[in-house]
């Protein structure tokens, strides 16, 4: 493993069991309100987790130089998760009502 110390360790792995409750909690809160945006966010947000793990998986084998291709991999899921997020933003803002961005009647 890298040179972190065991907290730092403990306090990274907890972020990504954090960050799975929380798109989990987000994911039955779009269920709960039918509300599709919500969902998409939840997916959105794995982008996010599959990055953090990537780069946890590099920091675990000690920054080996043959696993630099999964510093790649981060920065494109981070850059496709940020590019989808601002795509929501966009659709966000041009709808004609800002309520009508929550409402449920669009859910099948």
């Amino acid at each position: 493993m890298a040179s972190l110390s065991l907290s730092t360790w403990q306090i990274h792995e907890l972020c990504i069991l954090d960050w799975i409750f929380a798109i989990e909690c987000i994911w039955q809160f779009g269920i709960y309100k039918k509300n599709k945006i919500f969902l998409l966010i939840s997916n959105i947000l794995i982008l996010f987790l599959i990055s953090g793990i990537c780069i946890l998986n590099w920091h675990y084998h000690n920054n080996y130089y043959q696993l630099r291709w999964l510093i790649d991999f981060q920065a494109f899921f981070t850059l496709l998760a940020n590019l989808l997020c601002a795509l929501i933003l966009a659709v966000r803002s041009k709808s004609q009502d800002e309520s009508s961005f929550f409402k449920t009647k669009n859910f099948q």
